[in-house]
């Protein structure tokens, strides 16, 4: 009898990115990990101490929240000016954020 092994959900599958034109794409591993597509929106915060980002996913509308948008089975949010205002040079390279991003 053969034994089939499952595959494993790993790092490469988790990935948030800052793309070069700013924008943070959000990878379908952790898309469906933190079940993104049931939210339409996210708010960021920065926490100081840990310099780590906090995404608070939901469906309310607020001033100071971000609309996912899809495109396929692919999402990402406008974070260009976000970006921006901390010196990130996203424009030269692609950035993973999946170790500076806690989802809520």
């Amino acid at each position: 009898m053969l034994n089939f092994f499952k595959p494993k959900e790993n790092a490469s599958s988790l990935k948030l990115s800052i793309l070069r034109d700013g924008r943070t794409s959000i990878g379908v591993g952790i898309s469906s990990k933190f079940s993104i597509p049931q939210f339409k929106y996210v708010r960021i915060a920065e926490d100081p101490k840990s310099k780590k980002f906090i995404l608070f996913l939901s469906n309310e509308r607020t001033g100071d929240c971000f609309k996912i948008n899809k495109v396929g089975s692919q999402r990402w949010l406008d974070t260009s000016h976000v970006f921006d205002s901390l010196g990130i040079q996203y424009k030269n390279r692609k950035y993973n954020l999946s170790e500076l991003v806690d989802c809520i």
